[in-house]
């Protein structure tokens, strides 16, 4: 290995671990602040998701959302009470 190489092969390895050396006096002089978004919820039953009552998918309540039909119906087709309007 040539004397260059060698003199580069030092530079960069400073270069790197003294990155890294200051990025952690960085931080420990100056945490970062903790958002509320990071802090977890006091009200967990929003994070939480859907409740049973709510109709969660697999809940077992016997509870059917307006948009699905009950299983092994056939729902109708949406029809425009005003009639079809005009196509373009």
């Amino acid at each position: 290995m040539s004397g260059t190489a060698i003199v580069m092969m030092i530079v960069a390895i400073i270069l790197v671990w003294g990155g890294l050396l200051l990025a952690l006096v960085n931080i420990k002089r100056s945490p970062e602040e903790v958002d509320e978004l990071d802090d977890p919820a006091d009200d967990t039953s929003q994070a939480a998701g859907p409740s049973v009552t709510e109709g969660a998918v697999g809940s077992g309540v016997g509870h059917h959302d307006a948009t699905m039909p009950p299983h092994g119906q056939v729902s109708e087709p949406h029809t425009d009470p005003a009639g079809p309007g005009p196509r373009g």
